[in-house]
């Protein structure tokens, strides 16, 4: 999705100290209306702040900076729709959650630890019999709202999960500047649905580009 993508030009931004820049994405997301994108943003840049080594003073001119563009963009009649999004979240997002954890509800202990055979969640609901009283279904019943951690731990169990968010971990020890960012894709795997297909491959293009490139520039002045 849209906001998806720009989290890596709003995260660039505010590495590049080009706060304007980070603050015309941030209007733009709640331009698009997408909920998920307006939270996210204000979330990198509340962990953006917390995790440099800013000194105090320059720290407090980024809180009242992002916390006075947080008020106007709540007042402004102008980006009302967004606003009004957050306040009232479609039942897909809310489903995402929902559905996730009652379907993790349903299996069993191997399954739990290995996953299941099945495709994807409405593939598991159709093979496996279980009830759709208790999901969010849309009106043709055929889509179903899942997470990608939900979907990560029915499809490959506990072990696969592990694995998963592994990669995470490993990632946020080599490079404490990619924080932020890896702090929205963790958030994100309880809103997005898409972090186990292609858009999980193109985050982990970025981070290992980006990785990459800060130990080169490392290495550069350690030589000069």
């Amino acid at each position: 999705s849209y906001a998806s993508f720009m989290m890596i030009p709003l995260f660039m931004a505010l590495k590049d100290k080009k706060y304007y820049w980070a603050a015309a994405i941030v209007i733009s997301l709640f331009m698009s209306t997408s909920s998920t994108g307006i939270i996210l943003s204000f979330v990198m840049l509340a962990t953006y702040i917390l995790s440099q080594n800013f000194r105090v003073k320059h720290k407090l001119y980024l809180l009242v900076g992002s916390a006075g563009l947080l008020v106007l963009l709540l007042s402004s009649p102008l980006l009302k729709t967004g606003v009004d999004k957050i306040q009232n979240t479609e039942a897909s997002e809310n489903s995402r959650l929902a559905n996730g954890f009652y379907l993790a509800q349903e299996l069993t202990p191997s399954e739990c630890v290995l996953g299941v055979t099945a495709l994807d969640a409405y593939d598991y609901i159709t093979t496996f019999n279980i009830s759709t009283d208790n999901l969010i279904m849309k009106s043709e019943r055929t889509t179903i709202y899942i997470s990608s951690f939900w979907y990560v731990l029915i499809k490959f169990g506990v072990i696969g999960l592990i694995i998963y968010l592994a990669v995470y971990y490993k990632i946020i020890v080599s490079s404490r500047d990619i924080i932020p960012y890896v702090v929205i894709l963790i958030c994100s795997l309880f809103s997005n649905m898409d972090y186990v297909r292609g858009l999980f491959v193109f985050q982990l293009i970025f981070i290992y580009a980006y990785v990459n490139n800060n130990y080169r520039n490392q290495i550069s002045k350690n030589i000069v």
